[in-house]
């Protein structure tokens, strides 16, 4: 028998290999708007602030009882506050002496919008001294409130009054 010789023959047609499989990529990122006030979104647009400017005068009994000015916006209000406490000045009964005299006044001013784009003033004060005859009356205190709406332009002045000479007055510079 004749050995046979078998060849065999390999194809030389180049055959594309293909690149691997890519890698599973991440998902995108998470993008955030601005935090504002606690919320994860942009404040909306906002018009500028009109502040208001008031010189304040507060007298009671024929008294001036403060002055001063305070500014207020619409997102902003504005306020004074004066506590005292002391012993009554005369001699009373401990009982009575333990809780001594208190004189307050305070003063909040809030602005808002009102009818036409126009500004209105929420005003709202009180006042509190001791009665007459702390110690004879028993414990005796008064109080006086006044609070109105008012429309103030710049340059304009209110009165507000109340009981026992108590009045406000507002002149917006």
């Amino acid at each position: 028998m004749t050995p046979f010789l078998f060849v065999v023959a390999q194809s030389t047609v180049p055959v594309p290999i293909s690149a691997p499989p890519a890698p599973p990529s991440s998902p995108p990122p998470i993008v955030r708007g601005a935090v504002a006030n606690g919320y994860p979104f942009p404040r909306p647009a906002r018009r500028p602030t009109d502040v208001a400017v008031f010189d304040v005068e507060i007298s009671g009994a024929g008294q001036r009882l403060w002055r001063g000015a305070l500014r207020v916006s619409d997102v902003a209000s504005a306020s004074f506050e004066h506590r005292e406490r002391n012993a009554p000045g005369q001699d009373c009964e401990i009982a009575w002496a333990e809780r001594g005299e208190t004189k307050s006044i305070s003063l909040n001013i809030n602005a808002m919008r009102g009818p036409a784009d126009t500004t209105v003033f929420m005003v709202r004060a009180v006042w509190e001294r001791p009665g007459d005859g702390s110690c004879d009356g028993g414990y005796a205190q008064r109080s006086v409130s006044v609070s109105d709406r008012l429309a103030i332009p710049r340059g304009g002045d209110a009165v507000l009054r109340g009981d026992a000479g108590f009045e406000i007055r507002l002149k917006r510079r």
